[in-house]
């Protein structure tokens, strides 16, 4: 037997978080679980005193990215002097997304573009900034806390156990934050142009006796219901974990608070799930927003970290049978020696990230389900996403372990430590494309719109109601086989420091939903380059300012963009964290009297290079 998706309506005002089943497990116990996102009381970072009702949720975020974790943040410090309570909903066990849980803890930086080299972005958001203070503020290339191994892929690279713990350090300074880590998102109810409530599963711990097994063969066990208590023995003892079912339920008939939903999740499952607008996949033709490819996407990749120390973890993996066709040490035309590729993402003396393409890069099948078939689950919902994608990415990373071992002749094991899974593979793939916000008044980011606004210019046009910037080229992985449109490949280095407009995040279809990261209003094309951790980051904040502004008023989305009063209130806010434009001509960001104009200006790693 299965729960009922919703329990009756509470009395407290705002939304409210009620438990079915066995007891909640503590929060904010960020430890060790294998890839199955598992929570563990081994080895935690450090833990919490949690000082909040955890029964109210005045923003709620569906997370599991860098750009979830960034909005709770933001949204957790309040606006005009009052703070929401923020339930930040979390797949793993590790807060952060790519920083931690999806290993991608060498942060990406467009230092590598064809035109441009911006090596600092990290200086976008004093929070995310404050991360590498130790090794920044002396500019420090190797050592400290800013590259520990000299990896060469990022100026800024360090294992996803160190953000894990400085992330944490945000946390602990703000209470009002309420983390319901490995709960996923079963449910989403909404009523005409408003989202009212949603039910998460939470595992509470791992009940199987047996070899703990990989992410894929537990994914569809993350969104099953826990047994009725008076079920029988067998069927109980097939159960893989122990779980809470919580509601987070708007008080019917309220009017005294205005919940905000944020999804910046890889899963989108407020917008899939609860039937807004959105789309996936490339567009047919160059800002063709109405027109979708939604069976193709970007690989997905299983990251791991290999030591020099001679472990024998992983030798006995298989090589999947596509291995002589895949794995390289040439990529884009040009081989690599051994020695690079093991230090590209090294973040100690011995240690490195594998996240290498082509090697533990999965292209051959897409990790979402097209929109008609995942509308089809929608009535028993399950991420929307192939089971078999994951199951194949995991062998395929293992096997890039083995052949790359094999064939360079190097000494290597997987450290099964640094992603804290018992398989040594991230706690969840690195995912580089999801499910895409329709704004409202059908707005997107074109593909021109992070382009150099003229032939002479060094910047992309501002969007007036921007709220967070961003610079990469569009790095796109494709599928395999899948028919990716030409123009995809054009001017994939003309990219321009662009801004990112509060209206691309949001959706037309609720009034109360706010989106972030990935999930924005956008292009295909357009998140290729801005779908990396600074800029999710720093679209994640906006959106969480955005949400605390919208609770404190409150006011819908619409309402929100309707005023440029509104707009620059929350730009205003904003600003005092990260800036929501680029410098004029990239200049400085003081006026001659030595004031804040508000840009961000970064001269030592900012410069023009030829093409």
């Amino acid at each position: 037997m299965q729960r009922s998706l919703f329990v009756a309506p509470l009395t407290v005002v705002g939304v409210v978080a009620a438990s079915v089943s066995v007891p909640a497990c503590a929060t904010r116990n960020f430890g060790d679980g294998p890839n199955t996102g598992e929570e563990s009381a081994t080895r935690n970072v450090s833990s919490v005193n949690l000082k909040l009702d955890p029964t109210k949720c005045d923003v709620v975020i569906n997370g599991g990215t860098t750009a979830a974790f960034s909005a709770a943040i933001a949204a957790a410090r309040g606006f005009g002097g009052h703070k929401p309570n923020v339930c930040l909903i979390e797949p793993t066990d590790w807060v952060g997304g790519q920083l931690t849980a999806q290993g991608v803890s060498a942060v990406d930086f467009p230092h590598h573009g064809p035109k441009l080299e911006f090596r600092s972005l990290a200086n976008n958001n004093k929070e995310f900034f404050s991360m590498f203070a130790n090794g920044v503020e002396k500019d420090v290339i190797v050592g400290g806390s800013k590259n520990p191994g000299g990896c060469s892929v990022s100026a800024y690279c360090n294992t996803p156990r160190y953000f894990l713990q400085k992330l944490q350090e945000m946390l602990e300074k703000h209470p009002n934050i309420q983390v319901y880590l490995n709960s996923v998102v079963k449910e989403v109810k909404s009523s005409g142009n408003k989202i009212e409530g949603i039910t998460v599963i939470q595992r509470d711990s791992y009940a199987g006796t047996h070899d703990k097994p990989r992410l894929s063969a537990i994914w569809d066990d993350w969104y099953t219901f826990p047994l009725e208590v008076n079920a029988p023995a067998a069927e109980k003892a097939k159960e893989k974990f122990k779980k809470t079912v919580r509601t987070f339920q708007l008080k019917s008939g309220t009017s005294l608070n205005y919940v905000v939903f944020i999804d910046a999740s890889e899963t989108s499952d407020f917008l899939a799930l609860g039937g807004a607008a959105y789309v996936q996949g490339p567009e047919t033709s160059r800002d063709a927003y109405n027109s979708q490819l939604d069976v193709c996407g970007q690989a997905i990749v299983f990251p791991f970290a290999q030591n020099k120390m001679g472990n024998n973890v992983g030798d006995g993996y298989p090589l999947p049978a596509d291995s002589s066709s895949f794995y390289s040490f040439t990529s884009n035309g040009k081989t690599f020696t051994k020695e690079y590729i093991f230090n590209y993402r090294k973040v100690g003396p011995d240690l490195t990230l594998q996240n290498w393409n082509p090697g533990n890069d999965y292209p051959f099948r897409n990790f979402y389900l097209t929109k008609a078939t995942t509308a089809a689950q929608r009535a028993d919902w399950k991420g929307g996403v192939d089971v078999k994608a994951l199951a194949e990415a995991e062998a395929h990373a293992l096997g890039w372990h083995r052949y790359f071992k094999s064939e360079s002749g190097m000494k290597v094991g997987i450290e099964k430590q640094v992603m804290g899974t018992h398989n040594g593979l991230s706690k969840f793939p690195y995912i580089r494309d999801t499910r895409r916000s329709v704004a409202v008044d059908d707005f997107f980011i074109q593909d021109k719109d992070i382009w150099p606004e003229t032939a002479s210019s060094t910047q992309a046009k501002v969007a007036e109601d921007s709220i967070g910037i961003g610079l990469y080229v569009a790095d796109i992985h494709s599928n395999a086989g899948c028919p990716a449109p030409n123009y995809l490949n054009d001017r994939v280095g003309d990219i321009a420091p662009f801004t990112l407009p509060l209206k691309a995040h949001t959706n037309k279809t609720y009034e109360n939903l706010l989106v972030a990261g990935k999930n924005i209003s956008q292009t295909y094309y357009v998140n290729s380059a801005s779908r990396l951790q600074p800029i999710e980051w720093s679209s994640g904040w906006g959106a969480g300012v955005t949400a605390a502004f919208m609770w404190s008023l409150p006011a819908s989305t619409k309402s929100v963009l309707a005023t440029k009063t509104n707009i620059q209130k929350i730009q205003d806010e904003v600003r005092k964290t990260q800036p929501i434009r680029f410098c004029p001509g990239l200049g400085k960001g003081v006026d001659a009297a030595g004031k804040d104009l508000g840009c961000y200006s970064d001269s030592q790693g900012y410069k023009l290079v030829p093409e």
